[in-house]
């Protein structure tokens, strides 16, 4: 059996990680640059809703474009709208119509995954998943125990993951194209070496442990739920475990332990987030109250939110607001930030009230990851 697999060329990333999760050569720079010169134009279409005579659309006018860099990386909303022409949609896993696919990742069959400028696709394909890194030299196998446990860890390390559903294309094996390859299989012969800050719960391609290693995240997310099970500290908990298996399995079990207990301490500290963000967000001031302005933001979706705040709002008014009136179209608070359309400039300090940030009167800002 054959995998399409891309490896990394220049900073095309994002191409690779299309192709290599549709299973085929489906995209090219020119077909992404098409995509993207057709999300410039719909900026262009919003931004002169404001006015084509104001600065910031003549400004606007002369900028490059915010959907694709100059080093060739192109940003999520062209990923997006690629995926649209097989009618496959992409939200990320932290989406709250999302709640089942980290219990079981399982059931999915794709995912996208983005940290910083790097994209790369893990997809299931004849039952089994593949981590599709163009980093890698051959796709890498992922056990469905070990899937779990390695989107945990990707989250955990700062990675944005996007759940891709629909129907998928077809797959069609031509080995006219240089990308397909041979599968890995099962014996050693996967010589594949993981990134280094990736977890090798256990070898994959063996799967040996599965149930032992379920059992072990099972208890240790139990246990950080409810101390008071078994008395001692998470860490005495984990020691203890490591000390009572043998072999070459101990590293492996603790540090999937070690990333559980992590991951179920990420997910309280979120939650804790999320409540006090709901619970600050400012009244609207009515349209004739002086000194107010109108936000106009442009979400990652591509959609267009606004509504009017006081001079005397903070950063982080507008911030508590998104969440809990946009919360379907902001992942993860922590890893976004708000960035003018005009000036490209990032606004990263909260605590200063939009005077002091000098948000006067009808100002666009785009939602962008930092």
């Amino acid at each position: 059996m054959y995998l399409y697999h891309e490896k990394q060329e220049s900073a095309l990333c994002a191409i690779h990680a299309l192709n290599n999760l549709l299973q085929g050569e489906y995209f090219g720079v020119a077909e992404m640059m098409n995509l993207a010169a057709e999300l410039d134009r719909e900026e262009k279409l919003m931004m002169a809703e404001m006015g084509t005579e104001t600065n910031e659309y003549l400004k606007f006018m002369r900028e490059d474009s915010h959907n694709v860099g100059l080093d060739g990386n192109f940003s999520i909303e062209v990923i997006k709208k690629a995926l649209q022409v097989f009618q496959l949609t992409g939200t990320p896993i932290t989406h709250p119509e999302m709640n089942n696919v980290s219990a079981e990742p399982q059931k999915e069959i794709g995912f996208v995954c983005n940290l910083s400028n790097h994209w790369f696709a893990i997809r299931r394909v004849r039952a089994k998943f593949w981590d599709l890194n163009s980093l890698h030299k051959a796709p890498v196998f992922l056990s469905e125990i070990y899937l779990g446990a390695f989107l945990k860890q990707l989250q955990v390390e700062g990675y944005t993951i996007y759940v891709v559903r629909g129907t998928f294309p077809e797959i069609f094996v031509d080995m006219g194209i240089r990308h397909w390859i041979k599968e890995p299989t099962a014996g050693g012969q996967n010589k594949t070496k993981q990134p280094d800050h990736y977890y090798s719960l256990k070898d994959p391609v063996r799967g040996n442990g599965d149930d032992e290693l379920a059992r072990a995240i099972a208890a240790s997310l139990n246990k950080v739920q409810n101390p008071q099970m078994g008395g001692g500290s998470s860490n005495t908990f984990q020691n203890k475990f490591g000390q009572d298996m043998n072999g070459n399995e101990d590293d492996d079990l603790a540090k999937a332990i070690a990333l559980s207990i992590q991951s179920a301490e990420v997910d309280k500290q979120t939650e804790r987030d999320a409540k006090r963000r709901k619970s600050t967000v400012p009244t609207e001031p009515a349209a004739d109250e002086a000194n107010t302005t109108t936000i106009m933001i442009r979400m990652t979706t591509g959609k267009k939110v606004g509504r009017r705040f006081r001079q005397s709002d903070q950063l982080s008014d507008i911030m508590n607001w998104l969440y809990h009136t946009h919360n379907t179209d902001i992942s993860e608070m922590s890893k976004l930030i708000l960035v003018s359309s005009l000036e490209r400039k990032k606004f990263t300090e909260e605590n200063l009230t939009l005077a002091e940030l000098n948000l006067k009167g009808n100002v666009l800002l785009i939602v962008e990851e930092k």
